[in-house]
């Protein structure tokens, strides 16, 4: 049945020609093919236990030398119990490989919990066996040796035998790591709950004899120096090569203190001569003690390295296979992020030393789940790298690639590297301020020389050295750039933006990533350079640092050195922060009047700081080459010159100091590029071949190639650039308000047409057909063309028309659109066949012109409608036609806007299609896990899938919205830059983004996703509340149903679950996620006709959403209201709500809506009609209970009771046939919240009622089934009393132990079986709770007999789940006999119950 369970268990295994992924699910494994993401098996292993591990056995030999036959096993393992499962893969007729699971041992318990198992094929071939040993580690740090025959065919079952082996020292552990070194020793690292890290090994003649105790335990170290219990440990292979002294092993760890430790282990083998003829370690060191006295007396620390990257605590690591001497390291934690680690070493400076100086360094992290807690991890080696693959407990499994390598900052500056512009005419150079310069003195021109010197990048390494300990003292090493932008004050002249990054190594050996940026100023006025801080995580300026001054007699003495190969200048600045001075000393070092390097140092003295940090920039000189970045396929492609030509100056024609300015991408392998100075450029991506004859490395690389098309003046300092991909053309225009034509067939730029105004915004599209979306077929193409002018309230848009036969275009007149104010254009779209077109402004609105109109007088078209706030006040960034639309009257588009959000709305339309009647309505909107800048949207070819791409801080985000995962990540500094994006057009999630950083331009592609999802997942932390509605009108299956699930992680998913689906199946499809709550999901309920999802959660959030189908986003949601708080910033928790349509036959008839808060109040919302307030206990469900012809609120709370709150009073009168006002509320007697009170109160549980359910056996009779904390299951009845009037008689039977824990879930289905005449009536209870069991109760009732004495429980079935925590349950189909359900909790899971 169809379940989504925490991952707790990954391997890899290799099957014949199969590449297979194992993944272990609750008590289930799962069998995947990692190529093709396809579940081929699903198995039942531990029946009640978590798979917490998977050991595979790679030893094809053991089963023939007809390897061919893919056969392989594996040890399963979780809590005590270990299984063996045996794979086999065979080719059908069609060569496809089929892969089959099968169990061939029975389960089989130790003694105590199993923490590791390694597999340990040497023994069986000393020895000459014929079976599979496992070596196994225990919580109390015991080894056993686990053996089990090799069957001789698949079908065949085997047996297991399990052996002690030996007791390392005595403890207590949370994680362990063992290896076999040879056939007769194990090595071991155990992590313990003090903190310690014991190294160990068992050492036998283990080929020889399989009988008890025969191993012997050997401490070799005890390392301490976490804090906290160690939750992960893992041992190195043998380490050689660059940096390394002698042959190395370490042991890395991972602890509650959320840093990584390295430690060396390399004397083992020394310590093992020394301690060959002692008694066994384990009778003589305990640990616990804090004190550790080794067998040798000696006491070393040999921990390398430590560093610290996750945001909370890290439950393990790995040493990724593929990597030469497996120097690079993952390691996940309780973040839900996994980070790839770079494991150096330097040769020692003291030759006595056996250890080698290291550092760890964290080179990427990878981000693919939700909530928290990856638990699970495996890797395999892959050609060039590794494949990983991570598991979650959203259960998500995801898979990608750490490729060899780290990948270079690539960078690319196109001017002069930082010449002092202070050369004279004869040098062929014009000076700084031609004209000006000769009458300013040789002081200012200097400093401002300085200034201009600075632009650039560089290689930064500072030396901190404190004499306080409590302030690092260390080594920063990184780079620095500082970037030419316009001054952000009008009082300066010039301007930079400094940015740093990088990573401080402190004498103590942590290691930690810092980054800072400050802003550096030059006014001509007074001819100096300020420093400033920036404010934190903006780029803006705060306040003055220091002043940088230069000394007269420095001055002079440059200038007299001026014409020498080396020159130096000094200047100071000072700072005073409070009570502390910072005395600051620049140094500028020039080489042939080019800045090379500069330093600054800062003294920092007062009563909390006493410091001193040096800083030494060198200039990074750049290399025209092209490197891979580590995420998939992606490359990040350095543009190496401005023309075709190599060598820039060879071309005569460009300008060597310009700056590229904007980009478009006009197909998917070139780009229209302009430049500062008004060139245009057409970039090509190319293939060519590497001289790299390292086989690991790719053949070929990807280049760019630069052709300058045309030169401009008006698009000096200014341009715009767009691209029309349908006909490989593109537009351009810059501050004279012309707009340019570039068609690629000609490779020439055009007049197209002239605007009044500076154009501030150009948009094109691709005009298509009348019935499809498709461009006009034949020769003949058209794009639709929108520009708006600077400061102007009218907006132009024209038609292109290409043939690419004759190679000619003409273009449209000119069509005035008249804005409203304040409205900007940020957006634009055409809808077919081009007569309607639609305009997004910067404040949120969206505007409808229609353009087969005549215009009036002044041929100005006015909007035919205006909509405002469709992404509040941010801009609306994108406007697109949702694909395979016929023109009806009725048409759906997809807005994004810069608020986060994308959304999708129905276009209506007036008579004949007539614009002149516009009526827009949201159908869905989807709040999105980037942003808030949304930039661009499409709707994929190949898959229909909704893409997204915007920045979310200083990344570029691409995002699936269909697949609900991240396709692309680059960090490329914010959106505040030239950019461009190109998506693949294959439909493998791959795309192409250019920006410029820095003057410098990078190119980033990416051929496919930056990860595979092999399994799609659900909530990241505990499901809370759960609702399901079923009908024909959602889907032609009538066993299709929607399932609203709400979590701790504060988001809302609706899935598709499929009940007939088979076990081979995911089961559950994410149709739509709402991101909308601020703290965990409490309740959700759908209206009765499913119109409406109800949501509730902590400070009183209760939200209504309108769902229906949409076009290409399948169920769209909308949220319609949302209840008002009762007062500002309340922290009040909705505990439970109920809702009734009291009227079934109108369908949009009014729903009542009662709730009980976390204060004990009842209220009836949305217009607020009734309100009171319980005692001191909290209310925790309520119910609307239809007696007869009597109204009442149900409740029930921590006290124990239910509760009987009268509504009959408050409705309206009915007439003879029961019609009228007395379906609903008469809120004409109502006044303001109106109190009601509480009439009855019945006892059943001893503490809180945490579930109820209620059924009806006729209008006067009713059943109430609850759970409560007391671990009991009640049935309470309701009966009319006998004078007719007034709350119902209640008479309960209660179920003391029905579980072994709080009663969480509870169901109450009616009718299985009714017999009228006899007055007996036959349900099923089903009960769940924190015990993780599922009971199904028969119950029956005898309506003849009074009170409990007609009832009959029995209990029918009494199962497990795999679900903890569970704290909901719904049925998602009932026939007779048959029920199936779904459990939530930590995870969902579809359970059968009868049939």
């Amino acid at each position: 049945m169809p379940s989504i369970k925490p991952v707790t268990a990954l391997a890899f295994v290799k099957c014949g020609q199969s590449l297979l992924l194992l993944a272990g699910e609750g008590s289930s494994l799962r069998v995947f093919d990692h190529k093709t993401s396809e579940l081929l098996q699903s198995l039942e292993v531990l029946l009640t236990e978590n798979i917490h591990g998977i050991e595979g056995c790679d030893d094809d030999s053991r089963f023939g030398d007809d390897i061919t036959s893919g056969r392989s096993s594996c040890l399963v393992w979780g809590s005590r119990s270990v299984r063996m499962v045996q794979l086999e893969s065979q080719p059908d007729r069609h060569g496809k490989y089929l892969v089959q699971c099968k169990l061939i041992t029975e389960r089989l318990q130790l003694v105590d919990w199993i923490l590791n198992v390694c597999y340990w094929p040497t023994i069986s071939k000393s020895a000459g066996r014929t079976s599979l040993e496992f070596a196994v580690l225990t919580a109390h740090n015991v080894l056993f040796l686990l053996s089990s025959p090799i069957p001789s065919t698949f079908n065949e079952h085997t047996s297991f035998t399990a052996v002690p082996l030996s007791a390392g020292p005595l403890s207590v552990l949370y994680s362990g790591h063992l290896i076999c070194v040879d056939s007769d020793r194990l090595l071991v690292a155990s992590g313990t709950v003090f903190g310690e890290i014991l190294v160990w090994t068992c050492t036998g003649d283990f080929g020889l004899s399989s009988q008890s105790g025969m191993g012997t335990g050997h401490l070799l170290h005890c390392f301490t120096g976490h804090e906290g219990s160690i939750f992960g440990v893992r041992i190195s292979n043998v380490l050689n090569g660059d940096g390394v002294d002698h042959p190395l092993r370490v042991v890395v760890s991972c602890s509650d203190d959320r840093t990584i430790r390295v430690w060396d282990i390399s004397d083992i083998e020394t310590k093992l001569n020394r301690l060959e003829n002692r008694q066994t370690l384990s009778a003589i060191v305990e640990t616990g003690s804090g004190v550790h006295e080794l067998d040798d007396g000696t006491h070393e620390n040999h921990c390398l390295t430590t560093a610290m990257g996750h945001l909370s605590r890290i439950w393990g690591l790995r040493f990724l296979p593929g990597f030469g001497q497996s120097r690079k390291l993952l390691s996940y934690g309780e973040d839900a992020t996994s980070h790839i680690w770079q494991l150096g070493f330097r040769k020692s400076l003291d030759p006595a030393s056996n250890i080698s100086p290291s550092s760890l360094c964290l080179e990427t992290t990878h981000c693919h789940h939700g909530g928290k807690n990856i638990w699970a991890v495996a890797t395999h080696e892959e050609a060039n790298n590794s494949a990983i693959a991570t598991g979650g407990a959203d259960g998500r499994i995801v898979s990608y690639s750490a490729r060899l390598g780290k990948p270079e900052k690539v960078q690319v500056r196109l001017p002069s590297h930082g010449k002092m512009f202070i050369h004279t005419k004869a040098e062929g150079v014009q000076d700084i301020e031609a004209e000006e310069t000769s009458n300013l003195e040789q002081s200012k021109t200097l400093t401002w020389a300085v200034f201009h010197s600075l632009e650039g990048n560089w290689q930064l390494n500072r030396i901190l050295k404190s004499a306080i300990p409590t302030y690092p003292s260390g080594t920063f090493q990184g780079t620095a750039t500082l970037t030419v932008r316009s001054p952000t004050d009008n009082t300066y002249d010039g301007e930079y933006l400094y940015m740093e990054e990088g990573t401080l190594v402190t004498e103590q050996g942590f290691t930690l990533q810092g980054s800072r940026r400050y802003i550096y100023r030059y006014q001509q006025s007074t001819d100096t350079i300020t420093a400033w801080f920036a404010k934190p995580d903006t780029e803006a300026a705060d306040y003055l640092f220091h002043k940088v001054e230069f000394q007269s007699n420095d001055r002079d003495l440059f200038w007299q050195k001026l014409d020498e190969q080396s020159n130096e200048l000094r200047a100071t600045g000072h700072h005073l922060c409070v009570e502390d001075h910072y005395d600051a000393t620049y140094m500028f070092n020039y080489k042939s009047r080019v800045l090379d390097k500069w330093s600054v140092g800062y003294d920092v003295a007062g009563p909390k700081k006493d410091y001193t940090a040096n800083a030494e920039y060198t200039r990074i000189l750049l290399e025209h080459n092209t490197t891979r970045t580590a995420e998939g396929n992606a490359e990040i492609i350095k543009i190496p010159t401005l023309s075709g030509n190599a060598d820039p100056a060879e071309s005569g024609t460009h300008d060597a100091h310009d700056l590229l300015k904007s980009y478009s991408w006009i197909n998917e392998y070139e780009l229209l590029a302009t430049t500062v100075k008004g060139c245009v450029l057409l970039g090509q991506l190319q293939k060519q071949p590497t001289s790299s004859h390292d086989p690991l490395q790719d053949s070929q690389t990807e280049t760019v190639s630069w052709t300058e098309i045309a030169q401009l003046p008006d698009l000096n300092s200014y341009s715009l650039v767009t691209s029309i991909p349908d006909l490989e053309a593109g537009l351009l225009s810059g501050t004279a308000g012309i707009v340019y034509f570039y068609l690629n067939t000609r490779k020439t730029v055009e007049f197209m047409v002239k605007l009044p105004r500076k154009v501030s915004s150009l948009f094109s599209q691709g005009l298509y057909g009348p019935s499809a979306h498709s461009i006009l077929s034949g020769a003949s193409k058209s794009a639709g063309i929108v520009a708006g002018c600077l400061g102007s309230l009218v907006a132009y848009a024209f038609t292109i028309h290409t043939n690419d036969l004759s190679k000619e275009h003409t273009a449209s007149q000119l069509t005035q659109l008249q804005l409203p104010p304040h409205f900007i254009v940020t957006s634009a779209h055409w809808i077919d066949p081009g007569n309607l077109l639609v305009l997004g402004s910067r404040n949120g609105a969206v505007c409808f012109y229609d353009l087969s109109t005549t215009p009036i007088e002044d041929d100005t078209v006015i909007a035919s409608a205006c909509y405002s706030h469709i992404h509040g006040d941010d801009a609306v960034t994108v406007i697109q036609t949702t694909p395979t639309q016929e023109l009806t009257s009725n048409l759906s588009i997809l807005t994004a806007g810069r608020n986060g959000r994308f959304a999708v709305h129905r276009v209506r339309l007036g008579r004949d299609h007539a614009a002149t009647n516009i009526k827009l309505e949201t159908l869905h909107i989807s709040d999105l896990p980037f942003g808030p800048n949304i930039e661009g949207a499409m709707f994929d070819a190949s898959t229909d899938d909704v893409i997204l791409w915007g920045f979310r801080s200083k990344h570029f985000v691409v995002w699936n919205d269909t697949q609900q995962k991240e396709t692309m990540k680059v960090e490329c500094g914010g959106s505040h830059r030239s950019w461009a994006y190109q998506h693949g057009n294959h439909g493998n999630n791959g795309g192409k983004l250019i920006w410029t950083k820095a003057s410098t331009c990078h190119i980033h592609t990416q051929a496919e996703a930056s990860h595979h999802l092999i399994q799609p997942g659900s909530h990241g932390r505990e499901i809370k509340a759960m609702a399901v509605f079923s009908s024909e009108r959602i889907s032609e299956a009538r066993t299709s149903v929607l399932i609203a699930t709400g979590a701790e992680d504060t988001t809302i998913r609706i899935f598709k679950c499929n009940t007939n689906e088979s076990e081979l199946s995911y089961g559950f499809e994410c149709e739509a996620v709402m991101r909308d709550h601020t703290t965990g999901i409490q309740q959700l309920r759908w209206c009765p006709d499913g119109r409406f999802l109800f949501s509730a959660a902590g400070c009183e959030e209760l939200y209504a959403w309108r769902v229906r189908s949409v076009p290409c986003v399948g169920v769209g949601v909308v949220c319609h209201a949302r209840c008002p708080q009762v007062a500002a910033n309340s922290d009040l928790r909705v505990m439970d709500f109920d809702i009734s349509v009291r009227n079934h036959e109108i369908s949009n008839g009014p729903v009542l809506l009662s709730v009980v808060y976390s204060d004990s109040s009842v209220r009836t919302k949305f217009e607020l009609l009734l309100a009171s307030t319980y005692n001191t206990s909290c209310l925790t469900q309520v119910r609307h209970l239809r007696f007869d012809v009597q109204s009442f609120l149900l409740t029930a709370g921590t006290d124990g009771h239910v509760t009987f709150w009268p509504l009959s009073k408050f409705e309206g009168k009915q007439d003879a046939q029961g019609n009228g006002q007395g379906n609903k509320l008469n809120s004409e007697h109502l006044s303001p919240q109106m109190e009601i009170s509480w009439q009855k109160r019945h006892f059943i549980h001893q503490s809180s009622v945490k579930c109820m359910s209620v059924v009806y056996l006729s209008d006067e009779d009713a059943i109430i089934a609850t759970g409560g904390d007391d671990n009991s299951v009640a049935l309470t009845r309701l009966t009319k009393p006998i004078t007719g009037l007034g709350t119902p008689i209640c008479s309960t039977l209660l179920m003391r132990k029905a579980h072994a824990s709080a009663v969480t879930a509870i169901q109450l289905i009616a009718h299985l079986e009714t017999d009228s005449l006899a007055n007996q009536h036959r349900y099923r209870l089903l009960t769940s709770s924190n015990d993780q069991s599922l009971k199904s109760w028969t119950f029956s009732v005898d309506t003849s007999k009074g009170g409990v004495k007609g009832f009959s429980v029995a209990k029918e079935a009494d199962l497990h789940t795999g679900i903890a925590d569970v704290s909901c349950m719904e049925v998602v189909d009932s026939n007779t006999g048959k029920t199936s359900v779904v459990i939530g909790g930590i995870g969902l899971e579809t359970l059968s119950i009868g049939g």
